[in-house]
């Protein structure tokens, strides 16, 4: 099993992700919106 690690955020949150990416020294390796995510409703 493979433990996939998500944040949600309110409004806008891209540059909190970008500060904390930056602070921690790490890799946004996938970032992926509400808006961008399919709905499987809407086949």
């Amino acid at each position: 099993m493979q433990i996939l690690p998500t944040l949600n955020f309110g409004g806008n949150c891209q540059e909190t992700i970008q500060m904390y990416e930056k602070a921690f020294n790490g890799k946004i390796s996938c970032m992926i919106t509400y808006g961008e995510v399919k709905d499987p409703a809407n086949k």
